[in-house]
């Protein structure tokens, strides 16, 4: 569990706080036992100005990148200095009691240096600088996984061009939209499947009798 920072771009004329919400990366398994991999939060609650959400909708607010806290709530740097004076451990075995000892195996691995040696030898420039990176691990994603993997898309038939009772187009009478050929995005699949057969029923109850098969 972490958290993310939303970073204000330039082009909004004033300042945002830097919120931080609480954030889980969840990897789960589908029947066909493919890994799926997402994100998911504390939902942002209000819509007034000057709120996250309103801030994000305008596109004045970036999520990345990604700036995750790897040991919330501990204070790393007050920690490993405390442990430099107590203790004669290499710094590998003493970070492992702070943090899972296999993200320490990890993060130390490109720095054998400093994983092997003790604590006293440890210079305190390089221990603040350790808890900083792992209190401020940025990521900056480069891609996704494309379409095969895609739960939701953005994009499709304005909702202003349809007729929010019959899902059928104001221009074009007769011509119906639904599900996810419609610019209706939601939090994650099943709102998606949820929108789908809803905008079905509701344009399938409008079609006229013995409509059933026609395209």
């Amino acid at each position: 569990m972490s958290g993310w920072v939303c970073r204000v771009c330039e082009r909004y004329g004033r300042s945002l706080a830097l919120r931080v919400v609480v954030l889980w990366i969840v990897a789960a398994k589908d029947p066909m036992g493919r890994t799926h991999y997402w994100f998911t939060v504390v939902p942002i609650e209000g819509t007034d100005e000057d709120t996250d959400r309103w801030a994000f909708e305008r596109g004045y607010v970036s999520m990345t990148p990604l700036r995750l806290d790897l040991a919330p709530g501990r204070d790393l740097g007050a920690a490993l200095l405390t442990a430099k004076r107590d203790s004669r451990r290499v710094l590998g075995n003493e970070l492992a009691e702070l943090i899972p000892r296999r993200l320490a195996d990890a993060w130390l691995a490109s720095t054998p240096e400093l994983a092997d040696k003790p604590l006293p030898d440890q210079r305190d420039r390089d221990l603040a600088q350790l808890a900083g990176r792992l209190h401020r691990w940025e990521l900056k994603p480069q891609g996704s996984e494309g379409y095969r993997k895609a739960e939701v898309t953005a994009g499709g038939v304005d909702t202003r061009e349809l007729s929010s009772q019959t899902l059928e187009s104001r221009r074009v009478p007769g011509l119906h939209f639904i599900g996810e050929v419609v610019d209706v995005t939601g939090w994650l699949g099943g709102y998606n499947f949820q929108w789908a057969w809803a905008s079905a029923v509701a344009c399938g109850k409008a079609l006229p009798p013995g409509s059933e098969g026609k395209h």
